[in-house]
């Protein structure tokens, strides 16, 4: 029995307030054929008055707790078994009740159990709804013992998850070194002994990920130093050879700086860059003042092992005779 103009609050506070998560309750109004969803979390909060809606002779007022489900949680969790969890719940909400993972998510494997099937789900999965009577299978991946030497910062031994690349077994020893030979990068099977190259420069350097082979146990990744080297000659203060490496791009400008900067009478303008291809002197000229003044960076091309780089003193050189004297010094085979 209620007071004629009595509202929800009213009613609720009749009937003995309700039980239960007031969040995810959620409430209805019938009244005769008609069915009025009610906002409950508003009319609780007391903050709009339009919610809280004017009882009349005969109303139900039905409170509904959301449904529930039954999953079982088991394998590397921190409290296995079975949990109660609402209706369209996913994975995140059945780990939060588990207590989450013993180890780290990225050597966890995490299988739904469904049926007949099974299904492979990421940790942090807040996408895919479980079922009532489904089971999640949480096991710690297996772990493969690799070592890791050369030019990295912390060589040694190390546990990698199973189907794990080379360029996971660098990431644990830290990365890569300056003047690491990127491109020369070898694998040395454990089983067999067998040796293999990879060049990984591309997925290191430019995030370009061509190759990533999958180590075993016992396998070894030897990162060689860098031991290359390019020539500056020509009208600069202090000609030479200069090393380089895989791990920074090394530039026409950025070799003129190497070799102090070309002399007042260094036509920048005429440089070139001489490279070896096939068993072939190519010359590739490379106007400086374009790139320095101009802004043309994409003139400012990389250089190559063994590449040289020619300041000539005039703007008319005779490249015929510095090709012969370069060749005759013997630079091309540096």
């Amino acid at each position: 029995p209620l007071l004629a103009g009595a509202r929800i609050t009213e009613l609720l506070a009749a009937a003995g307030d309700i039980q239960g998560d007031k969040e995810k309750l959620t409430a209805v109004l019938m009244r005769g054929n008609q069915h009025h969803p009610v906002d409950l979390q508003a009319v609780l909060a007391g903050n709009d008055a339009g919610a809280n809606r004017e009882i009349q002779e005969g109303d139900v007022l039905w409170i509904q707790a959301p449904a529930m489900m039954t999953v079982v949680v088991s394998g590397q969790v921190k409290n296995p078994g079975t949990v109660r969890l609402d209706a369209r719940s996913t994975l995140v909400d059945a780990l939060a009740q588990a207590g989450d993972v013993l180890d780290r998510p990225e050597r966890t494997r995490i299988t739904l159990l469904r049926g007949g099937t099974s299904q492979a789900l990421a940790w942090g999965d807040a996408a895919t709804q479980l079922q009532d009577g489904d089971v999640i299978l949480v096991e710690q991946e297996q772990q493969v013992r690799v070592f890791v030497n050369g030019n990295v910062k912390n060589p040694g031994a190390y546990d990698l998850i199973e189907h794990g690349g080379v360029l996971e077994a660098l990431a644990l020893a830290g990365g890569t070194l300056e003047r690491s030979a990127l491109s020369q990068i070898a694998i040395v099977r454990g089983g067999s002994g067998a040796v293999e190259h990879i060049n990984l420069a591309p997925a290191l350097i430019e995030g370009k990920v061509t190759a990533n082979p999958r180590l075993q146990n016992g396998d070894q990744v030897i990162v060689p130093e860098a031991t290359t080297t390019i020539a500056v000659l020509g009208k600069v203060n202090q000609p030479g050879t200069f090393p380089i490496d895989d791990t920074r791009p090394l530039t026409v400008v950025d070799a003129i700086g190497l070799a102090g900067g070309a002399e007042k009478r260094g036509a920048l303008s005429q440089v070139a860059v001489i490279r070896m291809v096939d068993g072939q002197q190519q010359r590739i000229p490379v106007d400086i003042n374009k790139v320095l003044k101009e802004g043309k960076n994409e003139l400012n091309i990389s250089l190559q092992a063994k590449d040289i780089v020619y300041v000539p003193e005039t703007s008319k050189p005779d490249w015929e005779s510095i090709l012969r004297n370069i060749s005759m010094l013997g630079f091309l085979a540096l």
